[in-house]
């Protein structure tokens, strides 16, 4: 069973993809990434689960692939720009799909 906070995050992942389809986007929620053994050991993390995006949008107008993560902190100033704005050879700390270019170079969506 769900917790309050989960049934939250998911009901603030669920605005935002509602939004992004108003907008005409196509959408797609917990998109589940694939990863070979080969990849895992290429970002140092052979044992690393499948990682998650919260949601993909697909904007077919400019062939727009937008992967997003979305957080709801009740108690949180939100994402601080020079956090995401780092670039770093190899992941270490929050944000690793846009601040890790190892994690950036591994292709394989499914």
């Amino acid at each position: 069973m769900y917790s309050r906070k989960k049934k939250d995050m998911d009901a603030f992942e669920q605005i935002i993809g509602q939004l992004l389809a108003e907008e005409k986007y196509w959408v797609r929620h917990s998109v589940k990434i694939d990863l070979t053994p080969e990849e895992k050991r290429s970002i140092n993390k052979p044992s690393t689960p499948r990682p998650e995006i919260d949601l993909v949008a697909y904007n077919t107008t400019t062939d727009t692939i937008y992967l997003l993560e979305a957080k709801s902190y009740l108690d949180s100033p939100g994402v601080v720009y020079e956090h995401v704005a780092i670039e770093q050879e190899e992941q270490s700390g929050r944000y690793k799909l846009l601040t890790a270019k190892n994690y950036r170079e591994t292709r394989r969506i499914q």
